[in-house]
């Protein structure tokens, strides 16, 4: 199995880029001392544990949104009288 310790690692390991994986520590997506702390000479170096968690937490975050996304609001549903919806996207 590889390390997760290196931006370059953990870009792979999720699928994206390491500016995405920088982008993560800049807005907060990645939280210092779970998924990463910076090393004696300032770099970042990453805990692999925190970025399994996040990956997986990643995953179930995107099941919801799309199960969300197909649930038709009960009163719209009423409103609506079981009619079909037509959107334009």
């Amino acid at each position: 199995m590889t390390t997760l310790s290196t931006k370059k690692q953990v870009a792979k390991f999720l699928g994206v880029s390491t500016s995405t994986v920088s982008k993560y520590i800049e807005d907060g997506r990645f939280t210092e001392e779970i998924d990463y702390f910076y090393n004696h000479d300032g770099k970042e170096e990453f805990i692999p544990e925190g970025i399994i968690k996040f990956k997986q937490e990643l995953k179930h975050r995107k099941y919801e949104v799309k199960k969300v996304e197909k649930t038709l609001n009960p009163i719209a549903s009423k409103f609506l009288n079981n009619r079909k919806v037509v959107s334009n996207g």
